[in-house]
């Protein structure tokens, strides 16, 4: 019976194998990542990015979400960090990170999301805030994935295949050798469009929100920092992002104080002083309108997923 050319080939690599110094150790293999409860869909218009919506709300939510970019440039806007995206790349979402899109370079989009539940190893939670080259390798998962999910909801085996290759897909993409896609145009043209933005009236905003996180909270107030009427700076903001300037201003001053209730340590109390709330219980009203949950809620849930 011939030999498949592909038995061969491991044929070859077997043979070459060393024998080991230790028959009972060996190479430990921790902190794979197990994602599960996975929801995989694509976005082929550049109105789908925008769920219909004309005002560009923020996406907001507990779970992560992998972004494959097959097709079309755009930035992603996660949190106050502007990430342009090209085909090929692929940015990983945190959970309870905003998110947006905007400057997208064509009708015609094909982006892939992965959304799924996860207690992150912490090599995986140190990928933030970048786009990454997906090497070929992983496109063979992202392949082997997509033919997998239509099945994977009824059928146990292709719902743990589809998870397999999401583990593998992310442990290829979120080691520390994986190849930064920004960083790898850094000298094809990203300057002239990162000077670009850092003088746009959005970088302008993060600036003094940066500089003053426990006032900056209302458009008065900003406008006032920046020497803007207030209704000059809500048009200009609109034109330059999609975006209401005031639901931007609420949805970062709720980023800010999850990120500070994931600290050790940090009360409710001061957590809502930090965020310039004048009661805990305007805070406490606030957060939950915005999360769904209430501080101490949040918390509990981020502690129980670490």
């Amino acid at each position: 019976m011939p030999v498949s050319p592909v038995l061969k080939k491991l044929a070859g690599r077997a043979a070459a194998l060393p024998l080991p110094r230790d028959y009972y150790a060996g190479a430990a293999v921790r902190e794979l990542p197990q994602p599960d409860n996975l929801v995989v869909f694509a976005r082929t218009r550049r109105r789908q990015l925008f769920h219909g919506s004309t005002t560009r709300r923020q996406h907001h939510h507990h779970r992560h979400v992998l972004i494959l970019n097959l097709r079309t440039e755009a930035t992603a806007c996660v949190d106050q960090s502007l990430l342009p995206g090209r085909p090929g790349e692929a940015l990983l979402v945190h959970p309870h990170q905003f998110h947006h899109y905007r400057d997208v370079a064509a009708d015609r989009v094909c982006w892939v999301f992965v959304t799924f539940e996860l207690a992150p190893p912490a090599w995986l939670a140190a990928w933030r805030d970048e786009w990454r080259t997906v090497p070929e390798e992983g496109w063979g998962c992202v392949e082997r994935l997509l033919a997998a999910w239509p099945e994977a909801r009824s059928d146990a085996g292709a719902a743990r295949k589809a998870g397999g290759e999401l583990a593998l897909l992310l442990c290829l993409l979120g080691g520390t050798g994986a190849a930064s896609g920004m960083a790898a145009r850094a000298g094809a043209g990203a300057g002239a469009a990162a000077r670009a933005m850092a003088s746009s009236t959005l970088n302008r905003v993060n600036a003094r929100l940066a500089a003053a996180p426990g006032r900056m909270h209302s458009v008065k107030a900003l406008a006032t920092e920046l020497g803007f009427s207030e209704s000059h700076l809500r048009r200009v903001f609109r034109e330059e992002t999609s975006l209401s300037l005031g639901r931007y201003l609420r949805e970062r001053r709720m980023a800010r104080a999850m990120a500070l209730l994931r600290e050790p340590g940090a009360s409710v109390s001061s957590v809502a002083r930090e965020c310039g709330f004048e009661t805990i219980y305007a805070f406490s009203r606030s957060f939950r309108q915005a999360t769904g949950l209430p501080p101490r809620g949040y918390r509990k849930q981020v502690v129980g997923r670490a």
